[in-house]
C-alpha cells in the first residue's frame, strides 16, 4: 500500500482595501502560482468572502493543486482580528465587522487557516525572515489604502487593547 503524501502546499492571502492577492507556495515555501483581483469591498462580507474563496479556489485549480494538498492557509486583512477565532473584528476601508473568516475557510478548504491583521504579517515576516531577521525588535509602518503600524519584539507580535 502506498502512504498518501503529507500536504505540501501553502496558501498565502493579502486582503487590501483595493486588492486582494493569492500566493500558492510549496513545501519550501517558494512561490508557484500568484492571483490578484480588486476587493470591491462595498459590496458587503458576504461577496467579499465569495470573491476571497474563489481567488483561492482558481488558484488551486489552475495550479492543479488539491485541497487535500493544503496544509494551511495565511491571511493578512486590513483591521483587527480576534486571534483566538479568526474573526475580523473591524475592516474600516471595507465596511465589514465581525465576520468570520478563518471558520469559512477551515470548512471550505479542509486546513488550519491563520488570519492576522496586515501589517502585523508583513513586520513579522520581515522579523523572521527579511530586513529585519535576526534583530530582537522590528517596527514597521505601511502606507496603503490606510496606513497601519505593528511591532515585533523578541519573537511576539504586540497588540493593542483593541487587537489592533
Amino acid at each position: 500500500m502506498v502512504a498518501a503524501a503529507p500536504p505540501a502546499y501553502w496558501l498565502g492571502f493579502d486582503l487590501g482595501g483595493t486588492k486582494m492577492h493569492a500566493v500558492l507556495f510549496d513545501a519550501r515555501l517558494q512561490p508557484l502560482a500568484r492571483r490578484r483581483k480588486k476587493t470591491r469591498g462595498h459590496e458587503g462580507a458576504e461577496a467579499g468572502l465569495d470573491r476571497i474563496c474563489g481567488t483561492l479556489e482558481k488558484l488551486l485549480e489552475d495550479a492543479k493543486v488539491s485541497r487535500e494538498q493544503l496544509a494551511g492557509i495565511g491571511v493578512g486583512v486590513p483591521g483587527p482580528v480576534d486571534m483566538e477565532t479568526g474573526v475580523i473584528l473591524g475592516a474600516p476601508n471595507l465596511g465589514w465587522s465581525q465576520v468570520p473568516l478563518q471558520e469559512l475557510l477551515e470548512q471550505r478548504f479542509g486546513c488550519q487557516a491563520v488570519i492576522c491583521n496586515d501589517v502585523d504579517a508583513g513586520v513579522f515576516g520581515e522579523y523572521t525572515a527579511g530586513a529585519a531577521r535576526g534583530s530582537r525588535t522590528a517596527l514597521g509602518v505601511f502606507p496603503g489604502t490606510g496606513i497601519g503600524g505593528g511591532l515585533v519584539y523578541e519573537g511576539r507580535i504586540f497588540r493593542g487593547r483593541s487587537s489592533s
